[in-house]
């Protein structure tokens, strides 16, 4: 029975469970993450999301595939012991990590969004990297009109229907390539830093791109990361190299770019070379625009200063480009431009000038998560308080068990003794039910004499007491129907 009983609770404690309310003053905990909110029409789920061992975030997502739609603390997951999710009586959502300290609230704003209203309340991408950031979406050389976007708005809105149609407050819009169907969709900024919109095709199950903002991977900003560059191949799609000169900063992250091999001599301007780079772009950063410039103009010009690693030259007009930072640098045979790279005398010509290098994904990939937990000495205190609290009330407990004791047997003593007393002082002994039943039950009648008054001294009708004691034991007898009538009674005594 006790099994059974530790099998219903624990079926209890872990079998899931939804509720489409969240009334204020409730909390969700993560050590129950099977306890999730669904939306009235169970299109989507939202509670405690796994992200890691012993780490979780609150998220919401498809209740038919699981697809994570959105995630409150991304950058922060939250312990899997005592962390929860509380709806404030105010109306604010907090979320808590197990130290008691705010993760995530509905009245902040978190600063790793890269899509985003910027000051101009023009909705754009954000590249935010590990060592610079820049907005890269819509195109930064490009003004708002000429952009299709319009600053001249005081909101910061935008909306995706289920029809495939985002329009928002910038003028921005563009309908999918299945627009019409109701389907269920995702507007998700992805690992690349690319925007599309994805969906749901119920024959197959799966999630199809039906829109994405970037047609050309390779112009999505910081892909590579610094001093390397892109080039998208068909059939393998985007492929990242370092330039000549440079190795991976990260094995198994593009994104911190590549570093020099080298030091520039910058004490010596003929100490340098620009071998070429055919066909190499690197959009932004630059440090002076130049036109009619000859090629030895802009090299040289680009030998004047420290923080110059490269020249972006055009022939026929004569641009020159100055750069500082090689970043969004891609090879691509319509660019219609040449970079030279800036490189000691000491290099060789003649070695690859391109190298490629593939990411190292053999390392675990388990992040440990930097979590520091201060005890409440406060607290400390109350628990042992509490603790001792329940060892005072468990020893009154068996106190009182004790002496309970002691008293039911001590009173049964006291009946024993003072039945002794009283057959002492009036001669006569008190029976029992059970005694007198199994005194009639025998054959003699020796017994008469033993419940009789002794001041009778045996002037008494043996057979009548006999007939009065058997009615009154009739009587006594615990089932009513066995009782006798007084009638029966009557007659009984009165019979001669």
């Amino acid at each position: 029975m006790t099994t059974i009983i530790l099998l219903l609770l624990s079926l209890t404690l872990f079998a899931p469970f939804s509720s489409s309310t969240f009334s204020k003053g409730s909390s969700l905990v993560s050590e129950r993450p099977t306890y999730v909110l669904t939306s009235p029409d169970n299109v989507f789920s939202a509670g405690f999301y796994s992200v890691g061992e012993n780490a979780f975030c609150f998220a919401t997502w498809f209740s038919n595939s699981s697809t994570v739609v959105w995630v409150a603390n991304r950058d922060q997951p939250v312990n899997g012991k005592r962390s929860k999710l509380s709806l404030l009586k105010n109306g604010n959502l907090i979320l808590t990590d197990a130290g008691k300290f705010t993760v995530w609230a509905t009245n902040t704003f978190s600063l790793s969004s890269v899509l985003f209203f910027d000051n101009n309340n023009v909705l754009s991408l954000l590249f935010n990297g590990p060592e610079v950031s820049s907005i890269y979406w819509p195109e930064p050389w490009l003004v708002s009109w000429v952009a299709g976007r319009s600053t001249y708005n005081n909101s910061r809105i935008a909306v995706l229907n289920s029809l495939g149609n985002f329009s928002s407050s910038d003028d921005f819009t563009f309908l999918s390539n299945d627009y019409g169907a109701v389907l269920h969709r995702r507007l998700t900024l992805d690992y690349d830093g690319n925007i599309r919109l994805y969906s749901w095709e119920k024959e197959s199950q799966t999630w199809v791109v039906s829109w994405q903002a970037n047609q050309k991977p390779c112009r999505i900003n910081g892909v590579c990361g610094a001093n390397s560059l892109c080039k998208y191949v068909v059939g393998s799609g985007r492929k990242c190299s370092c330039l000549p000169g440079y190795k991976m900063k990260n094995s198994s992250d593009w994104s911190y770019g590549c570093e020099p091999k080298f030091d520039l001599p910058h004490h010596n301007k003929h100490e340098s070379v620009f071998p070429l780079l055919s066909n190499v772009e690197f959009y932004g950063y630059d440090v002076g625009y130049f036109v009619n410039y000859s090629l030895d103009d802009c090299t040289n010009s680009c030998l004047q200063l420290q923080n110059c690693n490269a020249v972006q030259y055009a022939f026929g007009t004569g641009e020159c480009f100055r750069k500082s930072l090689l970043l969004n640098g891609y090879n691509s045979p319509d660019c219609g431009k040449n970079t030279y790279l800036r490189l000691p005398k000491s290099f060789k010509s003649n070695q690859n000038l391109v190298k490629e290098f593939s990411l190292d994904c053999s390392r675990e990939g388990t992040i440990q998560l930097d979590r520091t937990y201060v005890k409440n000495r406060e607290k400390g205190i109350v628990k042992f308080l509490l603790w001792f609290a329940c060892g005072v009330g468990g020893l009154e407990l068996t106190c009182i068990f004790v002496v309970c004791c002691l008293l039911i047997k001590t009173r049964k003593s006291s009946d024993a003794n003072n039945q002794g007393y009283g057959l002492v002082a009036t001669r006569f002994r008190k029976f029992t039910y059970a005694e007198l039943k199994k005194a009639t039950n025998v054959a003699n009648t020796s017994w008469i004499d033993d419940i009789m008054d002794p001041k009778m001294e045996g002037i008494y009708d043996k057979g009548k007491m006999e007939i009065l004691v058997e009615m009154a034991l009739q009587c006594l007898e615990e089932d009513k129907d066995e009782r006798p009538t007084m009638k029966q009674v009557v007659e009984k005594l009165s019979s001669p």
